[in-house]
This record gives structure tokens, C-alpha cells and sequence, in this order.
């Protein structure tokens, strides 16, 4: 499903390609299209997560190991909802570190 390939499935049997060298090629270049697009993305994201990125290296560094809890105070919260078993698991760490900590 793209601009230059249209809304055609070009899945084949075993062994057998249901099209030619020419589509091939076209399909070739047009997934090069989509991953060169998408590591420029993540290249910006990355790069505008810098300084968090940084900071949760340090934290690696200096424990090794890491939680999830850990990393959300790092990053902070999540850009999308978290399921309630999630957020029950996160609270039952916290609380074992509490525990610790004492």
C-alpha cells in the first residue's frame, strides 16, 4: 500500500513470484523509500530526545540495571494510556523499593 505500488498484493507461493523482475525492482525501491523515510524520523526524534537519552545513559551507567519505574522517571510519563494491570505492577514495585529502602 503506497503511492507507487498502489493497493495490490504481490504475496506469491512458495518459490514462485506472481510478478516481474521490473515490479520487483519497483518494490525494492519503493521499501527503501519507506525505511529511509522512517530512520529520518526516528533520527529527529532521537535527536530532540537528547537530552533524556542522556540522562537514562547516565542511569545505566551508574546502576547497570534499570526498571520500568526507573525509566519513567527518567522520561517520564508515557504519550499514551497505560493498561490498569500495568499501573498495578508499577505501583507493586514502587512499593517493594519503599520496603527496601526502610
Amino acid at each position: 500500500m503506497s503511492e507507487g505500488l498502489g493497493l495490490i498484493s504481490y504475496q506469491g507461493g512458495e518459490g514462485a513470484k506472481p510478478y516481474s523482475d521490473y515490479t520487483s525492482q519497483k518494490i525494492d525501491a519503493e521499501v527503501k523509500k519507506i525505511v529511509d523515510k522512517c530512520f529520518v524520523e526516528v533520527e529527529e526524534l532521537i535527536e530532540s530526545k537528547r537530552e533524556l537519552l542522556e540522562k537514562l545513559a547516565e542511569l545505566l551507567l551508574e546502576k547497570e540495571t534499570i526498571n520500568l519505574p526507573m525509566i519513567i522517571k527518567v522520561l517520564g510519563d508515557r504519550p499514551f494510556p497505560m493498561k490498569e494491570s500495568l499501573r498495578d505492577y508499577l505501583s507493586e514495585i514502587e512499593s517493594r523499593e519503599t520496603k527496601d529502602d526502610e
